[in-house]
């Protein structure tokens, strides 16, 4: 994964489990990786076309 650029997230699978996943941007491509040690993609995502806003993120902590 480069360095610099990796973003973990979590996607829900196909048997109802969630499964982290690792995203790198770059350009206008979004990769993603099974993992932070991986050297390739699992797959890609084209953004051609997208548009991207800055998002504010509230954590309400007990």
């Amino acid at each position: 994964l480069p360095d610099g650029l990796s973003i973990p997230s979590w996607q829900r699978g196909a048997a109802n489990r969630w499964h982290e996943k690792w995203f790198a941007l770059y350009q206008n491509v979004l990769f993603y990786f099974e993992s932070e040690q991986s050297a390739r993609p699992a797959g890609i995502y084209m953004l051609e076309g997208c548009s991207c806003e800055r998002a504010v993120v509230k954590l309400w902590l007990d």
